[in-house]
């Protein structure tokens, strides 16, 4: 009978403190928390009642928080290892979690936010200021937290600093409450003197995310996922694989980002970690476009149906400390038709982060050819027994063809020229006279000379 009165006194006493925006003062015991799973243990430390928590999240039950402030102690080692908070947190799979690196401490990302979207998180999507920042830690001490939430801005304050540590210029997920978790992961840590209120305090110092750049790419399409096993080998991009493709609108975030973790799958499709986005390129004429374009964590871009790229930047793809934070790191120099042109870029995730981004820019095409002298490379051209390739002028352009198809040549030198879709560089050559007696061509380090057939 005590026992009953008691829960009930605790229960009115929450209750009167969330309706005024009091404190709540939560005990870590097991009638508070929910800590399968995560190797808890309840004991004094260091002169605080904490618990010690080995591996994984424990929640708080029965407390729902969308705005508030949600304070406590921690106390870890000095080890590679990422503690944290997690709030508005609908499942394992789908909650906000700010956590910390103590093995980076000092670094710029020593403090680090993190969505988690269908069971994949993304801090190689969302790094920089903003999302990321830089704290000294105290090792085995305990250290204060407070976290205040409002709307999609949140900040973090450690210690005594009156000066927010880290603060989260653009919360990712819905607006929406949800419970609240402490984390440890890669290495036990210490929780004391917990509390949380129910409040929307003011955060109107957090900054506002930056304006995306002139050509970003907001709209895209975005398939369903598969295995990355489907495009092995796809050079050329047929009609049975199109049509093998369901389609979802999709718009970027403000920096032109889509966090495609928010759009496909789930976390039980390890198997189908790999999704298509697709842009459409409209052009009045024929022209060339640079598309800077960064994924997380490989990809394979396909051009007008055609594969022009592959790359991989996913952790540790390249060295033992490489991150492989997303970013403009690429760029391609796409030869627009006039008309409708499509990109496809197949994106593969594997830790970390699963999204894609890419901005149109104009290019400043500084070299220009006179029609007559574009007009005397025009002919056929033979390497060995091997049947011509014929070189043409037509509607102000230079174009080789191959077959049914024909592709422009772009300037780079009144004698030099590039076909993109080949990545090939080519030299028209004159002998003494001044005629044009042959055509090289460079690709790989490698040359060959083509030479032209008398008329």
């Amino acid at each position: 009978m005590n026992l009953l009165k008691t829960i009930f006194t605790l229960s009115l006493l929450i209750s009167i403190a969330m309706l005024y925006g009091q404190p709540v003062k939560v005990p870590f015991t097991n009638e508070n928390w929910d800590t399968e799973n995560a190797k808890a243990i309840f004991e004094e430390y260091q002169g605080k009642e904490s618990v010690l928590v080995g591996n994984g999240p424990i929640v708080l039950k029965d407390v729902l928080l969308e705005n508030g402030t949600i304070e406590f102690d921690i106390n870890f080692p000095d080890q590679r290892a990422f503690p944290g908070v997690g709030f508005r947190w609908q499942d394992k799979d789908n909650h906000e979690i700010i956590y910390f690196r103590p093995g980076s401490s000092g670094d710029p990302d020593a403090l680090q936010y993190n969505p988690v979207f269908n069971g994949r998180g993304a801090w190689q999507l969302y790094h920089g200021k903003g999302y990321t920042d830089s704290l000294t830690f105290k090792y085995d001490e305990w250290q204060h937290i407070k976290l205040e939430i409002s709307g999609d801005k949140a900040r973090l304050f450690w210690d005594d600093r009156e000066l927010p540590a880290l603060s989260v210029v653009e919360l990712k997920r819905a607006q929406k409450e949800g419970k609240i978790t402490l984390r440890a992961m890669g290495a036990p840590v210490h929780f004391a003197n917990f509390q949380y209120t129910k409040s929307v305090p003011e955060v109107e110092d957090t900054p506002t995310p930056a304006p995306s750049k002139k050509g970003t790419i907001t709209n895209w399409k975005v398939s369903e996922g598969f295995g990355r096993e489907v495009f092995y080998g796809v050079t050329v991009i047929d009609d049975k694989l199109k049509k093998s493709m369901n389609w979802k609108e999709v718009k970027s975030e403000e920096s032109g980002l889509v966090n495609l973790s928010e759009y496909v799958g789930s976390s039980n499709t390890s198997l189908k970690s790999t999704t298509v986005a697709r842009v459409i390129i409209h052009s009045d004429k024929e022209e060339i476009k640079r598309f800077s374009f960064g994924f997380s964590d490989e990809a394979r871009v396909y051009f007008n149906d055609r594969l022009i790229f592959e790359g991989k930047d996913s952790f540790l793809s390249r060295d033992y400390k490489f991150s492989g934070l997303i970013g403009y790191y690429d760029a391609l120099y796409l030869p627009l038709k006039k008309g409708e042109n499509e990109v496809w870029i197949v994106v593969t995730e594997n830790f970390g982060g699963w999204g894609v981004q890419a901005i149109l820019e104009d290019v400043e095409v500084k070299v220009e050819v006179a029609a007559e002298t574009l007009k005397k490379y025009a002919g056929e051209y033979a390497f060995q027994e091997n049947p011509p390739l014929a070189v043409t002028f037509e509607e102000g352009h230079l174009r080789l063809s191959a077959g049914p198809n024909k592709y422009n040549f772009f300037a780079v030198s009144q004698t030099r020229f590039q076909i993109i879709e080949f990545n090939l560089e080519v030299e028209f050559r004159q002998n003494d006279k001044g005629e044009t007696d042959a055509m090289i061509l460079f690709q790989n380090n490698r040359e060959t000379v083509f030479k032209r057939k008398k008329e």
